[in-house]
């Protein structure tokens, strides 16, 4: 994460209604309202305007799999945070090509014998697939 920020408790609020949180925090038998802060690790960015404040959250500690990370992107409206895309990857990019005026966003995935890169486009509320494509790794 390139500007690490603590979590802000709006979000943190939205990440535990997220599937894998609750599931974690059961099995590990921690109430939502106390997790861990080592379980997220939040960076800021700017995915549209240079004036608003948006944020690429990280899945960390037991929320983490083998090969597979949990990212979540928000993006702030007005002065809420907004979640726009939740996905498990390998590796998540930034892009500098925008789609309604946010940079588009790349995941990457593996298995033992292929690669799938997708690609995501703001629509104006939230990201979007906008393509993807899987190679045989050589």
């Amino acid at each position: 994460m390139r500007h690490p920020v603590p979590l802000p408790a709006e979000v943190l609020a939205i990440l535990q209604k997220d599937d894998m949180v609750p599931s974690e925090a059961e099995y590990d038998k921690i109430a939502l309202d106390q997790l861990p802060p080592s379980w997220f690790s939040a960076s800021e960015i700017h995915l549209g305007s240079p004036r608003e404040v948006d944020l690429v959250v990280e899945a960390q500690g037991e929320l983490r799999r083998a090969n597979v990370i949990m990212f979540w992107t928000f993006v702030r409206k007005g002065d809420n945070y907004s979640l726009a895309l939740a996905i498990p990857a390998h590796n998540l990019i930034v892009k500098n090509s925008r789609s309604y005026g946010f940079r588009d966003i790349e995941a990457m995935s593996a298995t033992a014998v292929t690669v799938t890169t997708a690609i995501f486009r703001f629509d104006g509320n939230e990201y979007t697939e906008h393509s993807e494509r899987t190679e045989a790794i050589k």
